[in-house]
């Protein structure tokens, strides 16, 4: 309910100094009050007051300590504070005399402004904690607002640096994901397969998921598992009965909210590894499971001699790299990625909180 009014609140500056100096006044109020006869009293005290209060805090905080001080000007903040709280005390001690004590009509003999400019110590002994207390509350509610802007602007840069490094790294996938597509097609048109044109309607299927509906930051899992069937239906296509493929999944909540193409490298791997080597009969199986909230997704792949060489030579693909990166991004401390290798099979485990 307050969040609307507070937004405003951070995002005025106006409002955030009346604020201040409401609170400033109900401060003193409390304080205060008690020891003057009446509340006419000590308002018109508080009124006389207020101006060097108000001169001296923004004289202070936004040009002393920042222009003189934190640039290490200390000669020129010395005489700077010194001469101005010196006016300031002279300005609290002149309407004290000259205003409050007229309006009270107390009928005490008058200071003339030599004799009130003439008592430097007395000004400071008597208006300096009066005058001064405000501006050092404010330069230190400024320190906390300083503090707070710098980490807010640190996380948005990290947000903005991380949301680069992910669309940097899916620029790396879909490029990788389209070339194997491409090439099962291209593989079927040499064959004059009459399964080529389910093949460019299951590519086209695809390519609208991946330009047009996975641009948000995460979707829907059916999606995604429509996207995988899609993906290992054309490599079906392309393998044949040659291929032991199995592919179960089972979720509570098909409307689960996943990041996309976080699952597809994994498949990629298994089909890159596990079934274009020189095997009789390579094996691939998927398993997916979603429940309250916890994703579990197991791949196993048997690899040919020829897959084992090239894992030699390149221990990790595009997309598996990627994967770790992303993940890393979108589920920092919320998945484990476990993967079991030897030389006749591949099995990897992923679990996410989504």
């Amino acid at each position: 309910m307050l969040d609307p009014y507070i937004d405003r609140l951070l995002q005025s500056q106006f409002l955030r100094h009346l604020v201040f100096w409401v609170a400033i006044l109900g401060i003193y109020s409390l304080y205060t009050s008690a020891f003057y006869s009446s509340i006419y009293v000590y308002l018109v005290n508080l009124m006389a007051l207020l101006p060097s209060q108000i001169i001296a805090s923004y004289l202070f905080v936004y040009y002393q300590i920042p222009k003189l001080l934190e640039r290490k000007k200390y000669v020129r903040f010395t005489l700077s504070f010194l001469f101005s709280a010196y006016l300031l005390m002279a300005l609290a001690r002149f309407l004290t005399i000259y205003v409050v004590e007229d309006i009270l009509d107390r009928g005490f003999p008058k200071e003339s402004i030599y004799e009130i400019l003439s008592e430097p110590l007395y000004l400071y002994v008597r208006y300096g904690l009066v005058v001064y207390f405000t501006p050092f509350i404010m330069l230190s509610l400024k320190r906390i607002q300083d503090r707070y802007q710098e980490k807010q602007k640190l996380v948005e840069l990290e947000k903005a640096k991380t949301e680069a490094e992910l669309k940097f790294l899916k620029t790396q996938i879909h490029p990788h994901f389209l070339f194997n597509t491409l090439n099962n097609l291209y593989v079927l048109t040499l064959q004059q397969s009459k399964e080529a044109p389910e093949v460019v309607m299951k590519l086209s299927e695809m390519l609208d998921y991946m330009l047009y509906q996975c641009n948000a930051p995460f979707v829907a899992l059916e999606k995604e598992i429509e996207l995988l069937h899609n993906y290992i239906d054309l490599e079906s296509l392309r393998y044949g009965e040659r291929l032991d493929l199995q592919f179960w999944h089972e979720t509570d909540n098909n409307q689960a909210k996943i990041a996309p193409m976080i699952l597809l490298p994994i498949v990629e791997n298994a089909f890159k590894h596990g079934a274009s080597g020189d095997l009789l009969q390579p094996k691939i199986h998927l398993s997916l499971s979603v429940k309250q909230e916890q994703l579990n997704f197991k791949v196993f792949n048997t690899k040919s001699k020829l897959s084992a060489l090239s894992l030699s030579r390149d221990r990790e693909g595009i997309g598996m790299s990627n994967l770790k990166q992303q993940l890393a991004h979108l589920y920092p401390n919320r998945h484990q990625l476990d993967i079991e290798e030897s030389e006749d099979h591949y099995q990897l485990s992923l679990q996410i909180e989504l």
